[in-house]
């Protein structure tokens, strides 16, 4: 009994701090981000999907080294999976070090960056960028998810917030990176500079009862909605 009890603990404090190494990743991705492509005088960068995903890759690996690690203390036949996964590293360990590179590297250039005249979006296969005006968006949909299939709640209420280019590039500005200590002031910003060109809005306050933040932010949101 004290043995599962003490394998149940360790399991416990190894994903924890499994958790907290992968939370020190994003934010060196977001800081190296930032120094490498981010101007004095930015508005916002975005870590944008599905490059933002990718995280969880590194995530997934933490947590397998950090279970072979409790094997070897504890012995126990259920994490005996993740000392195979080690071994298999470890045989390829060019292979896995070639593929973690890769996607380290999509990781760092999956970013778009705004400033007052520009939008500028890297990615691994462009990573000089490409550049647009604020004259190349084709239209923004803005407002709040609503319940998955009409039922389920999860995600119900999240602002999003799309430009659209015209060469079919999409962009979710929503939980962008910014100098402002006044939060998504950033997006309110970006959108009065875009909707300055008289481009297309599709909005809709709905489903703005399943936020669940300060009714500041809110409000912040309803007057990006309603702004033209």
């Amino acid at each position: 009994m004290k043995n599962k009890k003490l394998r149940a603990f360790s399991t416990f404090v190894g994903l924890i701090g499994a958790m907290i190494l992968t939370l020190v990743f994003f934010i060196l991705i977001g800081k190296l981000q930032e120094r490498i492509f981010v101007p004095r005088g930015y508005i916002l960068y975005m870590f944008k999907s599905p490059y933002s995903h990718l995280i969880f890759f590194f995530e997934f690996e933490i947590i397998m080294f950090t279970v072979q690690a409790l094997y070897k203390s504890n012995k126990h036949s259920e994490w005996k999976w993740a000392v195979s996964f080690f071994n298999f590293m470890k045989k390829n360990i060019l292979i896995a070090v070639g593929v973690n590179l890769i996607i380290f590297y999509m990781c760092i250039t999956g970013v778009t960056v705004v400033t007052e005249d520009k939008i500028v979006d890297y990615s691994f296969y462009k990573p000089t960028g490409v550049i647009y005006s604020y004259e190349d968006i084709s239209k923004v949909e803005t407002g709040f998810k609503g319940k998955a299939f009409g039922v389920l709640r999860r995600n119900a209420g999240d602002f999003y917030y799309i430009a659209n280019f015209k060469d079919g590039t999409k962009v979710n500005f929503y939980q962008a990176s910014s100098p402002y200590e006044d939060t998504y002031l950033e997006l309110e910003i970006f959108d009065d500079l875009i909707m300055k060109t008289g481009v297309e809005k599709i909005s809709s306050s709905d489903n703005s009862q399943f936020c669940d933040f300060d009714q500041r932010y809110i409000d912040r949101f309803l007057r990006i909605i309603s702004n033209r």
